[in-house]
């Protein structure tokens, strides 16, 4: 994933800078505009999850999961939120994919999003989540088996 500094540092910088061009070029790798495909695959890999390990664990087709990192697919926001958690995304990582991918970060005051925030934050595999979703009467992340 891109470097992270200081939001505070970047918007200074943006602000006080006298052109775009310079405030970017200030900026260096703090600005990137990195793929889904990009942020999947270095996720993927440190993970050292294979596609078929991660299709099998987000019960979608391996032909989905490999459509999803070669960037031939564009995901629904299950499915975005299904590799993530597999992927053992944090809640940074989890809302830079949701971004990337167009789906809408998670946001606390949505209970449903809530509910994933919490699993997030407390490492809850897919499964577990899945399961407090439907405890809650929330709509699961997985299809039901």
């Amino acid at each position: 994933m891109c470097n992270d500094p200081n939001t505070t540092e970047l918007f200074q910088l943006l602000v006080e800078g006298s052109s775009f061009e310079k405030s970017v070029r200030g900026l260096g790798a703090a600005i990137c505009d990195p793929s889904l495909t990009e942020l999947l695959l270095a996720l993927q890999q440190r993970s050292g999850l294979s596609i078929s390990d991660i299709a099998k664990r987000t019960l979608l087709s391996k032909s989905y999961i490999h459509q999803l990192f070669s960037g031939v697919r564009s995901p629904s926001r299950n499915a975005v939120l299904c590799v993530a958690r597999v992927l053992k995304a944090d809640l940074r990582e989890t809302q830079i994919l949701l971004k990337v991918a167009q789906k809408g970060d998670l946001y606390p005051r949505i209970r449903r999003d809530a509910a994933i925030i919490f699993s997030i934050e407390r490492d809850f595999d897919l499964a577990q989540l899945s399961r407090l979703l439907k405890d809650i009467g929330e709509t699961p992340l997985l299809p039901e088996t």
